[in-house]
């Protein structure tokens, strides 16, 4: 039920995020990714995952932003890649902080439960319709659903991800 109403935010934040007026932007980038925990092979411990995302302006300094997150096999003990939606809220312009959610989708199937988001940025504007994003994130991820290499192996996962963005 938990999972079916993250979805669920996750369709209507990206729908109305794409139909509201405000100043929004697109991002494409990539994220580090490293483990907590140290895991045998074949886990991915760590790596590099593209994303894009859209970022909007609810307020001067309140922001939504949907990501998309491509991780390689072996990460979460998925055997092939997994997508991983996430939705976060932000707070601040240049130097953001915020919370968010996320789930994970590999092989045809959502995992169990969500995971929770901590992030804290820098945008840096380049040109007037191009900015930098920097950004670290801490993920608290359950991988339950999407493992399928040793169900008993979890660990949350930090992210340092940078993306190039353009207004829109």
């Amino acid at each position: 039920m938990k999972l079916n109403v993250v979805r669920w935010m996750l369709v209507a934040l990206c729908s109305w995020a794409m139909s509201a007026q405000a100043e929004s932007s697109l991002g494409l980038g990539a994220r580090y990714f490293q483990t907590v925990d140290s895991l045998d092979k074949p886990f991915e411990e760590s790596g590099l995952a593209p994303l894009i995302s859209l970022k909007m302006e609810l307020a001067s300094l309140l922001h939504v932003q949907v990501d998309g997150v491509l991780y390689p096999d072996g990460y979460a003990g998925a055997t092939k890649d997994v997508f991983s939606p996430q939705a976060v809220v932000l707070l601040g312009s240049g130097l953001y902080a915020g919370l968010g959610v996320g789930t994970l989708y590999a092989a045809g199937e959502f995992s169990d439960s969500p995971f929770f988001i901590a992030r804290a940025g820098l945008d840096i504007a380049l040109f007037p319709a191009l900015h930098l994003d920097v950004n670290a994130n801490y993920e608290f991820s359950e991988w339950d659903g999407i493992n399928e290499l040793d169900e008993n192996v979890d660990t949350d996962t930090v992210t340092l991800g940078a993306a190039l963005r353009f207004l829109l």
